[in-house]
Formats: C-alpha cells, sequence, structure tokens
C-alpha cells in the first residue's frame, strides 16, 4: 500500500514548520502564496527529492538548477564557467546531467575537473543524444582524464564543438584526442595553450582528412615548420574550413610558407599574428590569400613584416572588396606602408577595424583617416602621427560620428 502524507498550507499567518516545509516544496520561490499541496512521498522522483537541496549551493551551480529545472521554459545550457565548484559542487551537477536529458550545451571551462569526475562527466553525457558542446577549456586535464575523455568521445555521436584549451596538453594526450575525434561530427575544435609535436601534428592530419572542420584554433599550440609539413596537404584538402587561428606560434620562415602554399580556398578569417614571419614569408602570405576570395578579417600583428611584406599583402586585398577587419600592429611599417594603406581603403569601402598600433606612419595616418567611411575600431596607438597635441584633438573630435572605438 502506497503511503501519502497530506500537508495543507493554510492562508492565515504560517508557522514555522509551514515556511520550512514550503522552503523545501519550491526553495526559488519561498515568498509565493501558500498553496494546497498533497504529496505522495513514494512516488516522489529521485529529481524532485534532490531539488530540496539546492539552496545550499554557490550562486552558479542555482543558476543552473533554476533555469533547467524552474523556468517554464527550460534551458538546454548547462554553464558554470569559472564558478569554482568544489568537488561536491560538481557531483551535484552531475547529477543533475545524468537526470536531466536535454541539454546541448555543457560549459565547464575554469573549473578544476579531476580523472574521476571527467569519467562520471563522460558517463552522463554519454546517455544524452543532444549533447552538441561541450567546453572543458582550462580544467586542468590530467593523463587519466584525457584517457576518460577519448574512450567516450565516440559515444558522443551528436557532438559538434570541443574546447580544450588552456589545459596544456602534451602531445601524447592531444593525439590521444585526435584520435578519438576521427570521423565524428565535429565543426569545431579550439585546442590553443596546448603542445603540439610531431605525435599530435599526425594525428591531427587524420583528423583533417576525416571531418569537416569549419573553425579550427591552434594558437599559442608550439607548431613548428616541422609540424605544419605533417599536416599541410590535408589542411589544403579541408574546404569546409572558414577559420585559422595559429597566432602565437613559433613558424617562422619556413612555416609560414608552408602553411600559405596549403591554405584552403574556403577560409574566411585568418590570424597569423606573432608567428616570426619577416619580409620574405610576407610575400608568400600575399601569394596564398589571393586564392582565399571570401576572407573578410586578416590580423597579422608583431610580424617585422615591414613596407615590403605589406606591399605583397596589400597587393592581393585589392581583389577582396568584402575584407572588414585588418590588423597589422607593430610590423615596422612607415609612410611608405601608410601609402599602401590608403591604397587599400580606396578600394574596400566597408571596413570595420584597422589596427595599425605601433607603426612609425607619421603624417600619412592622418590621410588613412580621410578614407574611413564605416569604421568602428581604429587602433593608431603610438604611431608618431602628430606634431602638435591640437592636431590630435582635432582628428579626435572629427571622428567621433564615424566610429564607437578609436585609440590614438
Amino acid at each position: 500500500m502506497v503511503c501519502a502524507a497530506a500537508l495543507w498550507l493554510h492562508s492565515s499567518a504560517p508557522s514555522h514548520s509551514d515556511i520550512h516545509t514550503r522552503e523545501l516544496l519550491n526553495p526559488f520561490q519561498p515568498d509565493l502564496p501558500p498553496k494546497p499541496v498533497f504529496i505522495e512521498a513514494e512516488s516522489e522522483t529521485p529529481l524532485q527529492r534532490y531539488t530540496r537541496h539546492v539552496n545550499s549551493f554557490p550562486k552558479a551551480l542555482r543558476d543552473v538548477f533554476e533555469s533547467v529545472l524552474y523556468s517554464d521554459y527550460p534551458e538546454d545550457t548547462v554553464d558554470v564557467t569559472d564558478a569554482n565548484l568544489s568537488d561536491e559542487d560538481l557531483k551535484q551537477l552531475l547529477h543533475l546531467l545524468r537526470h536531466y536529458n536535454n541539454v546541448s550545451t555543457v560549459v565547464l571551462a575554469g573549473n578544476k575537473l579531476s580523472a574521476e569526475r571527467v569519467r562520471e562527466l563522460m558517463a552522463a553525457l554519454a546517455t544524452q543524444k543532444t549533447v552538441e558542446d561541450l567546453d572543458l577549456a582550462d580544467c586542468g586535464l590530467d593523463e587519466e582524464g584525457v584517457q576518460a575523455l577519448c574512450e567516450a568521445l565516440p559515444r558522443l555521436t551528436g557532438l559538434q564543438q570541443l574546447r580544450i584549451s588552456r589545459n596544456h596538453l602534451s602531445p601524447t594526450a592531444l593525439a590521444k584526442i585526435f584520435r578519438a575525434l576521427k570521423g565524428s561530427q565535429l565543426t569545431c575544435l579550439w585546442a590553443s595553450h596546448n603542445t603540439m609535436g610531431r605525435e599530435a601534428s599526425q594525428a591531427f592530419s587524420e583528423l583533417l582528412e576525416t571531418t569537416k572542420l569549419e573553425i579550427l584554433a591552434l594558437s599559442q599550440s608550439q607548431i613548428t615548420a616541422e609540424c605544419v609539413h605533417l599536416f599541410a596537404e590535408n589542411l589544403r584538402k579541408c574546404r569546409t574550413l572558414k577559420q585559422l587561428l595559429v597566432n602565437n606560434n613559433p613558424l617562422f620562415t619556413t612555416g609560414v610558407q608552408l602553411l600559405c602554399l596549403n591554405l584552403p580556398w574556403s577560409v574566411e578569417c585568418l590570424d597569423v599574428s606573432e608567428v616570426g614571419m619577416g619580409r620574405e614569408a610576407a610575400k608568400s602570405l600575399g601569394l596564398g590569400i589571393a586564392s582565399l576570395w571570401r576572407i573578410h578579417t586578416l590580423r597579422l600583428d608583431r610580424n617585422s613584416i615591414g613596407d615590403e611584406g605589406l606591399q605583397s599583402i596589400t597587393s592581393s586585398l585589392l581583389k577582396h572588396e568584402k575584407l572588414r577587419h585588418f590588423s597589422a600592429a607593430t610590423n615596422d611599417i612607415t609612410q611608405l606602408g601608410g601609402n599602401l594603406i590608403v591604397s587599400l581603403l580606396m578600394r574596400v569601402n566597408d571596413l570595420r577595424t584597422l589596427r595599425l598600433a605601433d607603426n612609425r606612419l607619421g603624417e600619412i595616418g592622418m590621410h588613412i583617416v580621410d578614407y574611413l567611411r564605416n569604421i568602428r575600431h581604429l587602433d593608431f596607438r603610438q604611431c608618431r602621427m602628430y606634431s602638435h597635441f591640437a592636431l590630435k584633438r582635432e582628428y579626435e573630435f572629427a571622428l567621433l560620428d564615424l566610429t564607437t572605438d578609436v585609440d590614438f
């Protein structure tokens, strides 16, 4: 026989026990007017009993429970970014994921995960068919945690986006993850601030061959010319790739040349900032981007390309009227290079971002301003443009109706 307990919350002034009961029944709305409630203790689900403890959770975790369990329109995102959750808090979150089967995005970035928690997380996600986006950036994944991740990844058949940046993974650990993703539905991969090396580069080449990546971020991953050589051919064949971020890697002249010769024509956004490019490799970049007819964003800061390298690049960009964002800060560009920028602006009518900070533009910088139409961000800091403070002020005020962000 089912044992039932009837609880009647009177409309008169509630007693202390009434208030306590009401908070248990709805921990997020303890001040609602009392309502008659009938609970069958034996029929209460584990998830209903579990929600009684929600008020003791950290705010980030409470917010997740409120949006998922108590909203009229439940969220499909579990996001606890940088919440500094304790091991016990993570247990509570994993309990939620095991019982709630409508989550498409799970963001745990910035929370340290032990191997045991990674294993429990992946077991919980593997039971769901809806997970598309998994963010494990800066989670301190160790070797055992990576192994648990790799064992479960093939079961996440709907996964499209994976973030594993800032985990300081070794080439061996990265290689394991890349191999676990082979043949998956993955379209976006963020794996910056790890170490590629030969082993991971070879596995990455195999991944490129079996997936249709659209976004790839490998910034500050110790990619060398040897690494590029290992995956260059399959990179060229990846004609779904739209965004490629390889900034802050020691590519130097040979690596940049290899990369530029193997860029797929589909690339729309390219970041090769601080890769040790130099003037000679900049010429190769100019040749490489000539075939990128969809490109709208190019970043090449801190590469010492000089006016000669800039000339090769702008010559190719003149053919690309879709260019919206261009950044070439700290590149030894002088007034001659400033004239090249003017020529580019005469052709490109809808540039939104222009960053030329820390270049010796001199007075030509003022002529560049004359050709800006729809600019949203302009960075001319330390460009030695001004001989008089009043001139600086004059141009600042002149730009107020053209831009929302001006740096001089």
